[in-house]
């Protein structure tokens, strides 16, 4: 991926289709300079939407809930 000194010119787009409420959590680990392996937590619930950098690293926690989540993710540029 490049950046073209813009900084990062691609997202990532993940689309909460359907879940339950407090079922999973949509989790992000970074480094801050100060420590390794820092996360930080969204509940994910039906029609919510998150964009992040795409060097962000993400995972959706396991489904705690009694039915499937649908999710819709894809990266897009805005160059």
């Amino acid at each position: 991926q490049e950046s073209r000194g813009l900084g990062d010119v691609y997202k990532r787009q993940v689309f909460c289709v359907e879940a339950q409420k407090d079922s999973c959590n949509l989790v992000f680990e970074y480094d801050d300079n100060r420590r390794t392996g820092a996360t930080w937590t969204i509940p994910m619930e039906t029609d919510v939407y998150v964009i992040i950098p795409s060097t962000l690293r993400y995972y959706i926690s396991q489904n705690n809930g009694g039915k499937p989540n649908f999710f819709f993710t894809m990266t897009a540029t805005n160059a």
